[in-house]
C-alpha cells in the first residue's frame, strides 16, 4: 500500500511515540502534511473513516515485532 510504504512505515517509531513539536504532535503534522486537512477544524476528516479498515491493517503492521509494541492495550 503506497501510503504505509510512504507515511507509515519511514516514519513509524514517531507515530507510536506521537510527541508534541510545539503545540501539535507528529501524527497531526503528518496527516495535515499528507491531506491538507487539519483534523481539529475540517469536517472533511470525517471522509478518511470511510478507510478506517485499511488503517487498521496498517496499525497491525507497524506492530508487528511483538517486542516493539508500545502503548495502551484497548481490549
Amino acid at each position: 500500500m503506497k501510503i504505509h510504504k510512504d507515511d507509515i512505515e519511514p516514519n513509524a517509531e514517531q507515530i507510536i511515540q506521537n510527541e508534541k513539536d510545539g503545540h501539535q504532535t507528529f501524527i497531526y503534522k503528518l496527516l495535515l502534511a499528507r491531506t491538507g486537512i487539519n483534523p481539529k477544524k475540517n469536517s472533511a476528516i470525517g471522509e478518511l473513516a470511510k478507510n478506517i479498515e485499511i488503517a487498521i491493517e496498517q496499525e497491525k503492521k507497524i506492530n508487528e515485532d511483538i517486542h516493539q509494541c508500545k502503548g495502551t492495550d484497548y481490549m
